[in-house]
């Protein structure tokens, strides 16, 4: 729709956050996200973290308009919503978190073994599948059914993680309708996307 998005980290505890799902820093150093239209009026912006240090790396957009936020989080709370992992694993945790282009998180999540992980990339496929990409140094709980499923030595190693959404198709009087289920896999809250 032509709107712009900017990410990044602050420290300020005034003039970020607007109309936006977290208006307050939640720790010495918050994720931002930030939503203008194309004329560069701001629509709404947020914080994006808990009691730790949280830092934003990257952002993508889905089919939908929802954007995709990835980073790292030191943080013990306010990151995990309805996500895979629900509790932070190690010292640093990749996050993943998706807002709806209105400000609104729609499911988030830690991803991370027992040492630290940073989220650096995400990308959206054409089902909704979402592809997390980051750096490692957990030598277990970061990968599985993959190409290379244990930790090839050094400091850190690159990971690659798939996500998987739902997504089904409904007739109703011959018109097809596009139904998602966020987050997916759930045991708990979801959001039925029409």
């Amino acid at each position: 729709n032509g709107n712009v998005f900017i990410t990044g980290i602050t420290q300020s505890t005034t003039g970020i956050a607007v109309n936006g799902f977290q208006n307050t820093i939640g720790g010495g150093v918050d994720a931002f996200l930030c939503s203008f239209t194309s004329a560069g009026t701001l629509t709404w912006s947020t914080y994006y973290g808990g009691n730790g240090g949280d830092y934003a790396y990257a952002l993508s957009e889905d089919q939908f308009g929802n954007i995709i936020l990835v980073g790292q989080s030191s943080s013990a709370n306010n990151i995990s919503f309805g996500g895979f992992q629900n509790t932070l694993s190690g010292t640093t945790d990749a996050f993943l978190v998706q807002f709806d282009n209105n400000g609104n998180r729609l499911c988030g999540t830690y991803y991370g073994g027992s040492g630290q992980e940073w989220g650096s990339g995400a990308a959206i496929d054409n089902q909704g599948d979402i592809y997390l990409m980051g750096t490692t140094t957990s030598l277990t709980g970061v990968a599985a059914s993959g190409h290379q499923n244990t930790f090839g030595g050094g400091y850190d190693d690159a990971f690659l993680v798939k996500f998987s959404s739902i997504t089904t198709t409904i007739t109703n009087e011959n018109t097809p309708l596009d139904v998602s289920i966020v987050p997916n896999p759930s045991s708990g809250l979801f959001h039925l996307r029409l």
